[in-house]
């Protein structure tokens, strides 16, 4: 396994909370560093913010027709 395949895994389980924090400070330090990576980090970030932005839109939306009864 190459380090980056190593730091990629570390990607979902910092995003699931599950890095213990010294895990945490190495792999920032690494993102800082390797362009593969912090790409892996931002897509992971969009994929699981979607479904929380979808939320929110729908709760705006509810929150919208309601006013207007």
């Amino acid at each position: 396994m190459s380090a980056c395949e190593h730091y990629q895994q570390q990607i979902s389980q910092l995003l699931d909370g599950e890095l213990p924090p010294e895990q945490v400070q190495t792999l920032r330090a690494h993102l800082r560093t390797c362009p593969e990576c912090q790409r892996v980090y931002d897509l992971s970030l969009i994929h699981i913010s979607e479904p929380t932005r979808l939320g929110m839109i729908s709760y705006a939306v509810f929150c919208l027709k309601k006013k207007k009864k």
